[in-house]
């Protein structure tokens, strides 16, 4: 008789969605499997900065959230034996206004340890690259831990699997119902089964995707050479712009006069969804980046006019030893409306993780220990 294919928990996709769902149910002592299409993951989970960033989330809960799984990270940093660095990061300001914001920011959010406003000299200590020509100051935190998103996916997923997680890879689920789904032809028999298939959702669940609002994001992004004599980027950096795209800012009374400025000095740069965030991993290659582009129809093809703007708002404050361009890729992620995660209950045993909107590396792990105990 063939044996049936039995687990607690079906996990289907292997990013890191997935693999924080994989995390948790094993700590729960649950039988787990993840199913991944790819032989590995190839999604918004390994095309990004490779930036744990708490200091961009919304205060209160979500915030909460990233500060556990930032503490995840770092255990399973040495668990799992991949490249970290809690490096921190430094927020740049160039004008008055973007100094106030800071400022604001700073008296409001006690609950962040380490932050600070620093002087010009003091974030040019942090960050020797930094243009010190109209540089006002930086906003230090140091809660950020950059990783190597592909390195760091690969190690955590073998580390999971020597935990006793089974890995299906190059497995398409193509049929999912209340306690089975059927993969590469195999039908599977599961107690609970977590769908976490990012933008993949619509093609496994499609109407319900349809009537979510959930909506897709394309971003550009590119990698320089490796930097020569061992140069380092020191902590992870955000510029002016990324006051306007992160929630964490939007409700401090300075925002809309530095929203109103910006919006006069580079409404293209707004109309692209580009904010710049560097990052530097072992190798010694800068990533930066990136645009977002929202809805079902983005530019098929990688955009040099877009990688002009983010390069040259990029020089005004920062100058690389080595800026030449190695990688080029399109990045994607879904996000809703609502600013939370999308969590969706279509029928029993079977839930749908989705719309994380870009912070899946910063919030999952923390995410999937709120949501386990609910399946």
């Amino acid at each position: 008789m063939k044996q049936l294919n039995k687990t607690d928990v079906a996990v289907v996709g292997g990013g890191i969605m997935g693999l924080a769902f994989a995390l948790e149910a094993i700590r729960r002592q649950k039988k787990v499997t993840v199913f991944e299409r790819n032989p590995s993951a190839r999604g918004a989970s390994v095309r990004n900065f490779g930036m744990i960033y708490p200091l961009g989330m919304r205060p209160g809960k979500i915030f909460e959230r990233a500060l556990r799984t930032r503490n995840l990270w770092l255990e399973l940093g040495q668990s799992a034996k991949f490249w970290f660095n809690p490096c921190g990061s430094l927020l740049v300001a160039r004008s008055k206004e973007e100094i106030v914001v800071l400022e604001e920011f700073v008296s409001s959010r006690q609950d962040i340890k380490g932050l600070r406003l620093l002087t010009l000299k003091e974030a040019l200590k942090k960050s020797p690259g930094l243009v010190q020509d109209g540089l006002l100051g930086a906003l230090w935190s140091e809660s950020e831990i950059c990783v190597d998103p592909q390195d760091a996916i690969q190690k955590i997923s073998l580390w999971l699997e020597n935990c006793g997680v089974n890995f299906k890879n190059s497995t398409t689920v193509t049929v999912v119902e209340s306690g089975q789904l059927i993969a590469n032809g195999e039908q599977w028999y599961a107690e609970q089964i977590i769908i976490c298939s990012g933008s993949d959702l619509q093609t496994l669940f499609p109407n319900e995707f349809r009537n979510s609002g959930l909506v897709n994001c394309q971003l550009q992004m590119f990698r320089t050479n490796a930097q020569p004599c061992s140069w380092l980027l020191g902590p992870m950096l955000a510029s002016g712009l990324s006051l306007l795209h992160y929630p964490a800012f939007t409700a401090l009374k300075s925002y809309q006069t530095l929203k109103d400025r910006l919006t006069k000095e580079h409404p293209k740069l707004l109309e692209l969804g580009i904010h710049v965030l560097v990052s530097q991993h072992s190798h010694g290659r800068i990533t930066v980046g990136d645009s977002h582009e929202y809805g079902d129809t983005p530019a098929i093809f990688y955009q040099k006019e877009i990688e002009g703007l983010i390069r040259n708002y990029l020089s005004s404050f920062l100058t690389l030893p080595d800026a030449q361009v190695s990688e080029r890729w399109l990045g994607n992620y879904v996000s809703h409306p609502s600013g939370e995660p999308w969590i969706y209950k279509p029928t029993d045993g079977v839930m749908l993780v989705n719309g994380i909107g870009g912070v899946g590396m910063t919030t999952g792990f923390g995410l999937a220990q709120e949501i386990l105990p609910e399946c």
